[in-house]
């Protein structure tokens, strides 16, 4: 219930992106209180955007997090702002600074907090060993990319139970020593890719089950080719704003 809410509520904050936008374009300048429509919509977005980061974020580092929009938010605000306080110029503070500001804000968020806690769709993991299995269960290896370009090598000798994490990145992942696999038993894994690119890099003859979502994005499979003793690759999670090819 909590994906779909957050689906749908990204879904209006592009609307209203995109409604900004237009009358960006156009010059329309009619607004209330002064402000310039194009400005209040985009002020919209950015403090929906917040507010969606406070709901639906899964842990608490990733709720402070807010300080990116939080500086985009006073750059589109800034001249309203020094109007509303009286100040002689319109310029409070130059853009550049606060937008690094804003990006060390969040970064040193993350530097400072621990993870914690994935509550994510399929399961619940993090790195004190806790772990509440949800039907796809605790991984047996777990990558995260933010950022960077990565490359993710897993052993599908040893390894049945994959987790990677890709947000704003790119990351290629390879499956190892594939000669050695009982194909009775088959590899689970689970894939976040948001607003980033994510290739999985399989053997031709595995057979491959996407049971992942997808939100404004793409997720690519090959065609699989039918044979016996194949070894099944079952991809589970979610794609939003990104790319995934499965089977490169």
């Amino acid at each position: 219930m909590k994906q779909k809410a957050s689906k749908i509520f990204w879904g209006i904050l592009l609307l209203l992106t995109a409604a900004a936008l237009v009358l960006y374009g156009i010059g329309e300048s009619k607004g209330i209180f002064g402000m310039p429509m194009h400005k209040m919509l985009f002020a919209i977005v950015l403090s929906a955007w917040i507010i969606s980061k406070i709901l639906f974020s899964d842990s608490l580092r990733e709720r402070l997090k807010i300080f990116f929009p939080l500086g985009l938010l006073f750059m589109v605000l800034e001249t309203e702002i020094a109007k509303w306080a009286g100040l002689p110029s319109e310029e409070i503070i130059n853009n550049w600074i606060v937008l690094l500001a804003s990006i060390l804000a969040d970064i040193a968020i993350t530097v400072l907090i621990p993870r914690g806690k994935s509550k994510g769709k399929h399961f619940n993991f993090s790195f004190e060993g806790e772990s509440d299995h949800r039907g796809f269960g605790e991984p047996e290896s777990y990558d995260k990319n933010r950022f960077s370009e990565s490359t993710v090598y897993i052993d599908a000798s040893k390894t049945k139970k994959s987790f990677v994490e890709n947000k704003l990145g790119e990351t290629n992942v390879y499956y190892q020593n594939a000669e050695n696999i009982d194909p009775s038993i088959p590899l689970e894994l689970t894939i976040v890719n948001h607003m980033g690119e994510t290739n999985i890099h399989v053997p031709a003859d595995w057979y491959i089950v996407n049971e992942m979502s997808c939100a404004l994005g793409a997720v690519n499979t090959r065609k699989n080719i039918a044979s016996d003793n194949q070894v099944r690759l079952i991809v589970r999670g979610d794609n939003k704003m990104g790319e995934t090819n499965i089977g490169k």
